[in-house]
């Protein structure tokens, strides 16, 4: 076997069942299909078939998802946007009485804090976390002073990340 690939993306050769195997992770849930040359059939038109399914296929099922998570939406995630989600901390004070403090948190992939970056609600309002929450997992950063900045800036129209609608200032946009 040679070295160099000379068959499209997505599709292999499976040279013990003798037919070759088209799986593109967008297509119908990663359903294989397989162009047969075994029981006397010529390898040489399977190969020709399968190569210009192939083709056809990528051109419309686009490129494959990233591998990686960073970017991606879960079912888990409440908050519509990525990498941002609410939290609680139930904390007990010394007298037996326990609080749930709530927060709204950031969290990306190479964030210098382990576990993300919080913003509480009873501070700044849940909106307010929130939004805080958004503009750090954007921005990328740790720097809580640059965040607050930007959403003073944001709430007096001149902010460069664009949260709010245009129509109205107050109402935040849908991610």
């Amino acid at each position: 076997m040679s070295s160099t690939r000379n068959l499209p993306d997505h599709l292999t050769e499976n040279v013990s069942s003798k037919s070759f195997v088209y799986r593109h992770p967008n297509y119908h849930r990663r359903k294989s299909v397989l162009f047969s040359y075994a029981h006397g059939g010529d390898r040489e038109s399977a190969k020709a078939k399968a190569i210009a399914y192939a083709i056809e296929k990528d051109a419309i099922l686009g490129p494959p998802p990233p591998r990686s998570p960073e970017g991606r939406m879960s079912r888990c995630n409440t908050s519509g946007f990525v990498g941002v989600n609410p939290g609680d901390k139930p904390i007990r004070k010394p007298s037996g009485i326990e609080y749930t403090y709530y927060h709204w948190k950031a969290e990306w992939i190479g964030c210098p804090n382990s576990g993300g970056v919080a913003w509480q609600c009873k501070t700044l309002t849940d909106d307010g976390a929130y939004v805080l929450a958004v503009l750090t997992r954007r921005l990328r950063t740790v720097n809580r002073g640059r965040m607050l900045e930007e959403l003073k800036a944001i709430s007096r129209g001149v902010g460069s990340i664009g949260l709010f609608s245009p129509k109205s200032r107050g109402t935040l946009l849908p991610f």
